[in-house]
């Protein structure tokens, strides 16, 4: 059989235009069944030997060593094993997510046109679907999502906002934490959205103490990924026209329309933890309590950003989403809404407007 396979070989290279090797690739032999898996690779190595022609082989390597050790035997070296069968290796780098997803996802549902058409909204709103994937993709390298499970998921927030009734409005954001969390530790999941969260370490002097939600998400974060910045369009002039000068102040009109950035951080800790375990105001850092009338939450909102300063800060960034949060009705979002676009929504529930 070798024989007459080199011969073709041979005759394969004589046809005009025609240049060898001929390359057979071979992906995703980890997740076949596990006999089959070493069979491949023993036929390949003894049959398809052949001068001229290359196979490459895209595998989890990780995996296919446990594969063949569930063949051969726990003690069995399948690492020396596997080095029988390729003369090379590479390894593929993590691809740059944002990158990735771009050539993987539908970018058509978060334009502003399409959003304006359906009469729904998105926070973060953003000028361009590339900085909506780039903000969704900031939260999956966090929790280190693989790259199947980070098309898997950008494929169910698409269904999610394709399906959205008009009017209705989501934080794809808070959507990204929780389904990467529901990916990566469902048991956790589970506690957060009953509401049941709570976690104890013990601390000096052997006192036991209580771990915020926020700082156990963060805690097995690289700095780098609770760094990143996320992006916020937002249109100061379109908030004032609706409201009275008076009570928010005059340099509201000092802001400016454009970009607003907060980092990851900031947005698990202010933002994604206030949904589930609310504070009495996630801004009382930055200000001291009001002492006169008793202020409604959005006034409230409104007068913090009327007295702080202009300049863009991430501090001014979630002044802004905590009103923008009041004003549109953001808050009204129940975590039971945020359950039920997790656990029901599919990427079957999207399969083009046509």
């Amino acid at each position: 059989m070798k024989s007459k396979l080199a011969d073709w070989v041979s005759k394969f290279e004589q046809q005009e235009g025609k240049e060898l090797p001929i390359f057979v690739f071979i992906d995703e032999l980890d997740r076949c069944r596990p006999s089959y898996a070493v069979e491949m690779l023993e036929t390949i190595k003894h049959i398809f030997d052949v001068k001229g022609i290359v196979f490459v082989v895209a595998t989890d390597t990780e995996q296919l060593q446990h594969t063949i050790k569930s063949i051969y035997g726990e003690g069995f070296d399948a690492k020396v094993y596997l080095g029988r069968f390729f003369n090379s290796r590479y390894s593929l780098k993590r691809p740059v997510l944002k990158d990735f997803l771009s050539v993987h996802s539908d970018m058509t549902k978060f334009e502003s046109a399409y959003l304006e058409s359906k009469n729904i909204e998105l926070l973060p709103r953003t000028e361009t679907p590339e900085i909506a994937l780039a903000n969704i993709s900031a939260v999956l390298d966090a929790f280190q999502v693989s790259a199947r499970t980070a098309i898997q998921i950008t494929e169910r927030i698409t269904a999610i906002i394709a399906n959205l009734p008009s009017g209705k409005k989501v934080d794809i954001l808070v959507l990204a934490t929780l389904f990467c969390i529901y990916e990566k530790d469902h048991p956790l999941y589970e506690e957060i959205v009953s509401g049941r969260f709570k976690k104890t370490e013990q601390g000096s002097e052997n006192k036991i103490i209580n771990i915020s939600l926020a700082d156990f998400l963060k805690r097995d974060k690289s700095e780098e990924h609770l760094s990143a910045e996320l992006t916020y369009f937002i249109e100061p002039q379109s908030y004032i026209n609706q409201l009275d000068n008076d009570s928010f102040g005059p340099k509201i009109n000092s802001y400016t329309t454009g970009d607003y950035f907060i980092p990851l951080s900031k947005f698990i800790e202010d933002i994604f933890c206030n949904v589930y375990f609310s504070k009495t105001d996630m801004w009382d850092a930055f200000f001291d309590s009001y002492d006169g009338d008793k202020m409604s939450e959005l006034q409230e909102a409104e007068s913090n950003l009327a007295q702080h300063s202009i300049e863009l800060s991430p501090e001014v960034t979630l002044l802004w989403i905590d009103y923008i949060y009041k004003k549109d009705g953001y808050d009204k979002l129940t975590t039971e809404s945020y359950r039920e676009f997790v656990e029901l929504s599919s990427p079957l529930d999207y399969m083009g407007d046509n």
